[in-house]
């Protein structure tokens, strides 16, 4: 699937409809402008209730953004998924082929799970595994034996640089005062 060319094709026909409509509601206002009638009581026929045209241009524009913005989310999650399905396969397998060339085959002998590399934690910036993998459990018990507060913005830092970069570095820094000497020598 080529999903830019999706995406692509899917907000030209929402922006068709709605800017369609839109242009066609704008040309209704101009020509009761015109006529010194009030946009805001657009009478569209028997048993209907007067309808305000410039809220019903800006719902429009507002829908249209939404069914734009709605559309753009539901390709990406479907491209994502499928991406990382096509990597998942692709690390599966040549994980399981990778270890069993080097154990000669031993490897085929263990379960799944212990052969498993997730790309989506890998994708979700987690390279060390999700949260109760080994790696992350022992850098856990380091950071909090080494007195450091699990609810700190410094410990959440450390714990996901990633989604927290600014939490490792100090709001305010202290001031050094360092005096340099320079000395110059010229010689001709």
């Amino acid at each position: 699937m080529d999903c830019k060319k999706l995406k692509k094709n899917s907000i030209e026909r929402i922006l068709n409809y709605y800017n369609q409509n839109i242009s066609d509601f704008v040309l209704i206002i101009e020509d009761m402008e015109k006529r010194n009638l009030d946009p805001t009581k657009y009478y569209a026929g028997p048993n209907t209730e007067l309808i305000n045209l410039y809220e019903l241009v800006k719902d429009f524009e507002a829908q249209k953004n939404s069914d734009i913005d709605e559309t753009r989310k539901e390709i990406d999650e479907k491209c994502l998924n499928d991406e990382e399905e096509l990597l998942q396969g692709l690390v599966t397998y040549y994980t399981e082929a990778i270890l069993a060339k080097y154990t000669k085959g031993l490897s085929l002998l263990l379960p799944k799970h212990m052969k498993h590399i997730d790309v989506k934690e890998i994708l979700d910036g987690k390279p060390l595994g999700g949260e109760n993998s080994l790696l992350n459990k022992l850098r856990d018990d380091i950071i909090v034996g080494l007195g450091i507060d699990k609810d700190s913005d410094f410990y959440k830092g450390l714990k996901d640089p990633l989604k927290h970069p600014g939490k490792l570095i100090p709001k305010k820094l202290p001031k050094l005062r360092i005096k340099v000497r320079v000395r110059i020598k010229v010689s001709f």
